[in-house]
Order: C-alpha cells, then sequence, then structure tokens
C-alpha cells in the first residue's frame, strides 16, 4: 500500500511536529508513501537527507488567522468573508494539484494530517474526490485552533461540521495524547492510538498523600 502523507508540516528535524513526523514516515518503506506539505511561508523545515527520495509537493498554506479590520460585529463580517475566500481558494487552487499529485504518485490511501482550517477543508475534499482509504492525525484539539486565529463563530461552527465528518469517515486516527484518543474513540467510533504518550495511566503512581 502506498500512502499520500497530508500535512501543514513535512517530516523534518526543526519543528516538534515534523520530528514526530520524521519518526512515523521512517516506519515505511520509501516506495510507499508520497509527501504534500501545505507549508506556512513563515516556516523554514529542515527535511532529513534521507527524505529527498521520496516523491514530495510542497505548497503554500493559506493564512489561517482571522482577517479583523475592525472591531466588534462588524470586524466578524470581515473575518467571515475573509474565510470563505480562503475556502474557495484552498478548493480551486490547491486540491486539484494535489489530487493530481496523488492520481501521478498511484495512491492507494491518504494520511492527513488535521491541523487547522485548511488542512481539515483539504482532507474532505480530497477524500471525497478521490474515495481512498482515510487515515488521519489531530496534533491538538481543533477547538483550541478556532479560538487562538479569533474564527468568526458561523465559520466555526462550519469548519466544525467537516472536521467531524472526516474523523467520522476515518479508517482510524492517531492523536496526541491518551486522553484525546479516549474522547475521539466515545464519540466518532473509530479506532484510535496515541502517538505521543507515556505509559498507559494504569501505570502511574499515585499522588502522594
Amino acid at each position: 500500500m502506498k500512502f499520500l502523507l497530508l500535512t501543514d508540516m513535512p517530516p523534518c528535524h526543526n519543528f516538534t511536529a515534523g520530528l514526530v513526523l520524521e519518526r512515523l514516515v521512517s516506519f515505511l518503506p520509501q516506495n510507499q508513501i508520497a509527501i504534500c506539505a501545505v507549508v506556512d511561508r513563515s516556516i523554514k523545515p529542515i527535511a532529513p537527507k534521507y527524505f529527498c527520495d521520496i516523491p514530495q509537493l510542497i505548497l503554500t498554506k493559506p493564512r489561517e488567522s482571522a482577517l479583523r479590520l475592525i472591531p466588534g460585529i462588524l470586524g466578524d463580517l470581515t473575518a467571515f468573508l475573509f474565510e470563505l475566500i480562503q475556502g474557495v481558494r484552498t478548493a480551486y487552487q490547491l486540491s486539484p494539484k494535489i489530487m493530481a499529485f496523488a492520481r501521478e504518485q498511484k495512491v492507494d490511501a491518504l494520511w492527513a494530517v488535521l491541523q487547522g482550517q485548511t488542512m481539515i477543508r483539504l482532507a474532505s475534499h480530497i477524500s471525497d474526490a478521490l474515495a481512498l482509504p482515510l487515515f488521519t492525525q489531530v496534533w491538538d484539539p481543533f477547538e483550541w485552533w478556532l479560538r487562538a486565529n479569533r474564527i468568526d463563530h458561523f465559520t466555526q461552527r462550519r469548519l466544525r461540521k467537516m472536521f467531524d465528518k472526516v474523523l467520522l469517515r476515518s479508517t482510524s486516527c492517531a492523536t496526541a495524547s491518551s486522553a484525546m484518543s479516549e474522547a475521539y474513540t466515545h464519540k466518532y467510533r473509530v479506532k484510535n492510538l496515541p502517538v505521543i504518550a507515556g505509559l498507559p495511566s494504569a501505570f502511574a503512581p499515585p499522588p502522594p498523600p
């Protein structure tokens, strides 16, 4: 099976998410993976040299923090309109390039890291269009991302539904902690596995008296 890894942070040596992905990707033979990274223009990941033989498509991620030109309700309106535009850009500029790359690489499954609204939109579009088995990975709770980027409430509601749809469609999901895996298993009824976790909670010593 050949995977398309769709991520906003490629495997690399200089960012935490990239370090974890570098370890995960290294478990696969290089001929069983292709990487599409949609990267924020402000960061410069340093990829391991031995990844050079893996097919890669690097694209620029649209701005994900809300554009609020004025405060208050009118600021919510500008943020809402800005997110509509970003959603259209994602669907009509990024998605076709990624789908062409996936077809060229003859991938059998999609491995999507759901970090931010761009990646969730892309995972939804591409899994719909290509009808591939979908494996998802979540670093941070999506609600935190929406609040931190000051996304307007109407767009938040729409994006949460899209996130839920992507998780429900997943064959399995990897998360950052055992607690997140338990919560997602309960909510989405999808197989879950923590990938940045310590010992099982049952092994933890009791707190001191």
